[in-house]
C-alpha cells in the first residue's frame, strides 16, 4: 500500500467494519475476507469488529486470538505511516443467528458509519474509497450524484459480482491450503522461501490468489429515489454483503429483527424505508459474492417459502406493501421457491440478466 493508495482522511468519516463468523465458515475463506476488507483497501477501516457467533474451529479461534497482532504486522510492513485498524472481537457463547450476532456487534462499533462484510466474500480494493465518501458532509466531485434534497444517505450498497472457486490447489481436510506456507495467523515462513504465495499485505488479484476463481454474473440494483423504493416492494433494495450504513439509523429502526428467519436484512431495510431513511446503490460491483454449488438448492423448498410467506405478511401488516403487492410477491415466490432446483437456477440467471438490462436502460435516461 503506497502513499498514494491511502486517501486523505480529511472530510471522510471514520468507520467500523462489522463481520460475523460461525462454525460453518472456512478458515481460508475467512482469512481472505478479512485481508480484502483491511490491508487491501485503499481506504482501510478504522476499526474491525468481528462477532464470534458461538463455538468455532480451532483454526478460526487461533486467527481471532492473534488478529490484532496480525493486522498490525500487515500494516507495519505495507506502510508504517498508516495506522492499523483497532480489532474488537465479540465472543458469543451460543449461536443465536446472524441478526443477533450483528446486533451485538453494533454495540461495539465505535463509529456511526458501519460497513458490513460476510466471512466468505471478497471486498475489492476500492470498495470503501468509493462508498464511505458518500457519508461525508461534502461528498467529493467524483462521487455519484444524490437526488435526496438533504444530500444525506443512510444506507448505501453496491453492485456485486458472483464468483466460484474452480481450483482450491489441494486444500487440506482442515480447510488450510496445503500449498500455503503461511501459518494460521497469516505469517510468512521464517526462511522467506521464494516460492511462497503473495503475503497477506500484498495486493492480490484473482490470478495470484490462493485458488483460481471464475467470475459470474454481475447483479445490479436501481440507484436511488422512487425507482429504488418501488423495487424494494418486490426485492431487497441493497445487497447486504455490500452495505454501508449509519448505525444511528439502523438502531432507530430497532436494529436487525431477530425473529425474521433468513430475511433479517430485508425486513430491516423495509422498516428503515418506512421511517424515511435514504437508500442508494453504487452501480460498480465492489464485492465478489461467493456462489457455491448448493446455493440454488438452499434458495428453494417448503421452509424457504414459509419464511417468505411470514416476511410478506409482516410487510403487509407494517404497511410496506399494498394488498396487490402482497399477492404478487407471494405468487412469484411460491413459483420460484417450489420449482426444481435446475429450473430455479435457469430462472434466476434470466431474471438477473433482465433486471440488469432494465437498470442500465433506466440509467441512460
Amino acid at each position: 500500500m503506497s502513499d498514494t493508495e491511502v486517501l486523505d482522511r480529511q472530510g471522510v468519516p471514520r468507520f467500523s467494519l462489522l463481520m460475523s463468523v460461525y462454525a460453518g465458515n472456512d478458515i481460508a475463506q475467512f482469512e481472505r475476507a478479512v485481508q480484502s476488507g483491511t490491508i487491501e483497501q485503499t481506504l482501510p477501516p478504522d476499526q474491525v469488529v468481528i462477532v464470534r457467533d458461538g463455538p468455532v474451529s480451532i483454526d478460526v479461534q487461533r486467527f481471532l486470538d492473534t488478529l490484532q497482532q496480525t493486522i498490525d504486522v500487515w500494516f507495519s510492513i505495507a506502510d508504517p505511516a498508516v495506522s492499523a485498524p483497532k480489532v474488537t472481537v465479540v465472543t458469543l457463547e451460543r449461536n443465536d443467528g446472524l441478526a443477533h450476532a450483528l446486533n451485538e456487534g453494533l454495540k461495539h462499533c465505535d463509529y456511526d458509519i458501519v460497513a458490513r462484510a460476510d466471512a466468505d466474500d471478497i471486498s475489492l480494493p476500492e470498495r470503501f474509497a468509493k462508498t464511505i465518501v458518500h457519508f461525508a458532509d461534502r461528498p467529493s466531485a467524483g462521487s455519484h450524484r444524490r437526488k435526496d434534497a438533504t444530500g444525506r444517505v443512510d444506507v448505501l450498497g453496491s453492485a456485486i459480482q458472483e464468483f466460484t472457486e474452480i481450483d482450491t490447489r489441494h486444500r487440506a481436510a482442515d480447510g488450510k491450503n496445503s500449498n500455503d506456507p503461511h501459518d494460521s495467523a497469516g505469517n510468512a515462513p521464517a526462511d522467506g522461501s521464494s516460492n511462497a504465495p503473495a503475503r497477506p499485505h500484498e495486493r492480490r488479484t484473482l490470478d495470484n490468489d490462493y485458488g483460481r476463481r471464475k467470475l459470474g454474473q454481475v447483479r445490479l440494483l436501481p440507484a436511488e429515489g422512487e425507482e429504488l423504493r418501488r423495487y424494494a416492494r418486490m426485492q431487497s433494495p441493497v445487497h447486504h454483503p455490500s452495505v454501508v450504513f449509519r448505525k444511528s439509523a439502523v438502531l432507530a429502526a430497532g436494529g436487525y429483527p431477530e425473529d425474521a428467519g433468513r430475511f433479517e436484512d430485508y425486513l430491516l431495510w423495509a422498516r428503515m424505508m418506512v421511517g424515511g431513511a435514504v437508500f442508494m446503490n453504487v452501480p460498480e460491483p465492489l464485492v465478489l459474492y461467493r456462489a457455491d454449488d448448493g446455493a440454488f438448492e438452499r434458495r428453494g423448498g417448503g421452509q424457504m417459502f414459509r419464511d417468505e410467506w411470514r416476511l410478506q405478511r409482516q410487510f403487509r401488516r407494517e404497511g410496506f406493501t399494498t394488498a396487490w403487492q402482497f399477492w404478487r410477491n407471494v405468487g412469484t415466490r411460491a413459483v420460484y421457491r417450489l420449482v426444481p432446483t435446475s429450473v430455479r437456477e435457469k430462472a434466476y440467471h434470466l431474471l438477473v440478466a433482465r433486471r440488469n438490462q432494465g437498470v442500465q436502460k433506466q440509467r441512460k435516461h
